[in-house]
């Protein structure tokens, strides 16, 4: 199934929000989306992958290029992404996780 940015960067924001449970997003996205009772919703690997995808590439948008701007594995590098996901851990402890540009960072590519 093809889903939107929107719905991708929901999922995502959701799936951090709700302390890392698929099933709590898949809950929350079928009541944002209004998709009703055994109609299919975003699966376990592709909640995962887009989560990855952010974290990655600050995106969640497909993109043919999205494998070829992989970042070097430098000390620089990997330093950066444990500061980056420290951040989003604090962030959502304290319940401030709207703060984050995750969204916005999803939606513009």
């Amino acid at each position: 199934m093809l889903w939107s940015r929107e719905q991708r960067a929901f999922a995502v924001e959701s799936f951090f929000s709700n302390g890392r449970s698929l099933v709590t997003t898949q809950r929350a996205f079928r009541a944002r989306f209004e998709i009703p009772p055994h109609r299919l919703v975003p699966g376990r690997n592709s909640i995962l992958s887009w989560f990855n995808s952010i974290r990655e590439y600050g995106s969640v948008a497909k993109s043919l290029n999205a494998k070829l701007q992989q970042t070097i594995r430098t000390p620089e590098n990997i330093e950066r992404e444990k500061e980056w996901t420290k951040l989003l851990d604090q962030e959502w402890r304290k319940g401030n996780l709207g703060v984050l540009p995750l969204g916005q960072l999803a939606l513009s590519c």
